[in-house]
């Protein structure tokens, strides 16, 4: 897929049960490959001229390497998505948690980079990852430069994300736990419904090379409450 134009249209003609989707060839750009496989259950996507430029999607790719086995076990349950900015207009994505709930991933705008008003071909930085519904109440988000947050869409009711857990998952595909996020870690100064931030990207230019950090995974315990 080189026709950067129709991206998000070819996969979609391909994405049927009796026939997986495999992308032989598309251009170097973080987040591609982990759209593919957790938005269309893709079984490959392959970046064209890797050699020499490896370096801009090692980190997507050891995030892809972790997250496989969870990725394998989700694929075709319809309870997993991916998402990633596609140009300056995209915000982020929508996801019904269920008939209360709605989960949104927010892409994140504010770097160092583009808040100077003098700088010059300033570009977004990569934003991009998955959503998994895995329990009745708790889904997980990966990925890198998104807010996570939630809104009930009953008028009966009020969501509140608990137990925000930042980990990793071993080979095994085991969750280990590395924190938990509450406070200001959630964004409670900089949004009125706290956003709680995934791989915060620390500023981006034109000409960078792939990303700062490594994409962070995030389990999320989702609590609902009669509105007063």
């Amino acid at each position: 897929i080189y026709d950067d134009r129709t991206f998000y249209v070819h996969p979609n003609d391909f994405h049927r049960p009796d026939n997986p989707l495999f992308v032989p060839e598309m251009h170097i750009e973080e987040g591609r490959a982990t759209y593919l496989v957790a938005e269309h259950d893709a079984m490959g996507a392959s970046p064209f001229g890797l050699d020499g430029h490896a370096e801009i999607l090692s980190n997507e790719y050891e995030f892809l390497n972790m997250m496989m086995p969870v990725i394998l076990k989700n694929q075709g349950t319809n309870k997993m998505h991916g998402f990633m900015r596609w140009d300056a207009d995209d915000t982020g994505s929508d996801y019904r948690f269920d008939d209360d709930v709605t989960v949104h991933v927010e892409f994140n705008k504010r770097t160092s980079a583009n808040m100077n008003r003098n700088s010059e071909n300033v570009r977004l930085p990569p934003a991009y990852g998955l959503f998994i519904k895995t329990t009745d109440n708790e889904f997980i988000v990966g990925g890198l430069n998104v807010y996570v947050s939630a809104t009930s869409t009953n008028p009966q009711k009020e969501v509140w994300l608990n137990n925000v857990r930042e980990g990793i998952f071993n080979e095994e595909g085991n969750w280990e736990q590395l924190g938990i996020r509450n406070g200001d870690e959630a964004g409670f100064l900089s949004f009125d419904t706290p956003h709680y931030s995934a791989g915060k990207y620390q500023g981006y230019h034109q000409g960078a090379v792939g990303s700062t950090t490594i994409p962070a995974v995030f389990k999320f315990e989702v609590i609902k409450y009669d509105r007063q």
